[in-house]
């Protein structure tokens, strides 16, 4: 069985084998570590937001400026 490190990098792996560079991410414990994989990634603009709708605000614009995004919300699943 995996540990939580070892999903949480292969999560940052595929993040990166798919072009996102831009992160935004709401703090939660089931993700934490996800969380801290990312900002511990220096391929990655990780932004911690307050909310939700805030995440898919700046997913929205990075998607506008062809920039590839993620965000990355442990109530809501990642997006």
């Amino acid at each position: 069985m995996s540990t939580r490190k070892e999903v949480a990098q292969r999560v940052v792996e595929q993040a990166a084998a798919c072009d996102i560079s831009l992160v935004a991410s709401l703090p939660d414990n089931w993700v934490a570590e996800v969380i801290r994989e990312f900002d511990r990634d220096d391929r990655f603009r990780h932004v911690p937001v307050n909310r939700e709708e805030s995440a898919v605000g700046l997913c929205s614009g990075a998607f506008l400026s062809g920039t590839g995004s993620m965000a990355v919300m442990g109530a809501s699943g990642l997006m």
